[in-house]
């Protein structure tokens, strides 16, 4: 994985690496715990964002798909994957776009609102497969768990339309990534899920939930019918931070060229642009961006924190004066979803083939 001696086309600018082999490993663990639970996997693909990075999940017998806007799920779909489910509430605004798609492929959507319902009801232009999106304590979108009032009218209007076809519950419990006890918020938030389920069993719904840390730390998935983590395929640092992986189960990182030295510390050609401003506490409560490491054999040694980030400079704080100026940093990002669409593109790390992305399309 380690290109420190690169001296070629790549070496004069930041490259994310992706390393095929690591993200099929995770691929094949989170596949494997899904099935083990009885659950479908159903990966989100906002992570990667990559037709060639999507092609690897068909391999684990991956055929659902989870994205984040209509234009993520048009580019799945020329690509193949015909059953998509856009994981943010309906943007009634993109109807037409909706309409158009779904005439294509099994497309469903997220509703929190009766608002939303009307709008397909009045707009769709044939039946579109939703599902009731429900907050189990992120509090971003979502009706939350215990407004059964709400849950109750929000599915007799999907059923009293001819509009739409209730599938089942969503949930995204993204407050796992705010705890130091993971296991414990995923387990709350599929309890609630597992209630919602059985107090409306007359709907037959299905329940679908799945963010990276719950999904892999928790050994029990209870009646979760399908598991939606994105983020696995890579993981990166928030995710080492949690406890869902080691530093060696990371499968990307940016090397970067060294600009600049000055005893402990190192600038490199590599900014905000490139990493996004994602941070995390590092050691006495500062923050960081990345860690800047090697290989040791199957290990990885951690050489010092990216500390500061400006448009086009990091400032890594080195444990000691390893670098000089020409060098390569190799970096590990604090969010590899936010660090990818930054670059827009990747490089497989042992072939140095170029990886597409949908923002460079």
């Amino acid at each position: 994985m380690e290109r420190s001696d690169l001296k070629d086309k790549y070496s004069g600018k930041p490259v994310l690496w992706v390393d095929e082999a690591k993200c099929r490993a995770n691929i094949a663990r989170m596949a494997d715990r899904a099935i083990k639970s009885g659950a479908v996997l159903r990966p989100h693909f906002k992570t990667h964002q990559s037709k060639i990075i999507g092609s690897w999940f068909r391999d684990y017998g991956i055929q659902k798909i989870t994205v984040s806007s209509i234009s993520m799920a048009r580019y799945f779909a020329d690509d193949g994957w015909d059953d998509i489910l856009i994981a943010i509430p309906v943007n009634i605004l993109e109807l037409k776009e909706i309409n158009d798609l779904s005439r294509k492929v099994k497309l469903s959507v997220l509703l929190d609102s009766i608002e939303g319902a009307n709008a397909i009801d009045a707009r769709a232009e044939a039946r579109i497969d939703v599902w009731v999106e429900i907050d189990t304590g992120q509090h971003r979108t979502g009706v939350p768990s215990d407004a059964f009032d709400e849950i109750e009218s929000l599915l007799k209007t999907i059923r009293h339309s001819g509009k739409m076809n209730f599938l089942g519950f969503y949930s995204h419990a993204g407050h796992t990534y705010l705890t130091a006890d993971p296991q414990s918020v995923f387990l709350n938030a599929r309890n609630q899920m597992d209630f919602l389920k059985e107090q409306f069993s007359a709907y037959h719904p299905l329940c679908s939930m799945g963010d990276t840390p719950g999904a892999s730390l928790s050994g029990d998935l209870g009646g979760l019918d399908q598991l939606t983590p994105g983020n696995f395929v890579f993981y990166d640092l928030m995710q080492w931070a949690t406890g869902s992986c080691r530093l060696e189960d990371i499968a990307v990182y940016m090397s970067c060229p060294v600009i600049s030295v000055r005893g402990n510390k190192a600038v490199v050609y590599g900014g905000a642009i490139h990493f996004s401003k994602d941070q995390m506490a590092g050691k006495e409560g500062k923050n960081i961006y990345g860690v800047a490491f090697k290989n040791e054999g199957e290990k990885i040694k951690k050489q010092g924190n990216l500390i500061s980030l400006s448009q086009e400079h990091g400032v890594i704080n080195l444990n000691e004066p390893t670098f000089k100026i020409g060098d390569l940093a190799n970096i590990l990002p604090v969010h590899s979803c936010l660090t990818a669409q930054a670059m827009g593109k990747y490089r497989e790390s042992n072939s140095r083939k170029l990886l597409d992305h949908l923002a460079s399309y």
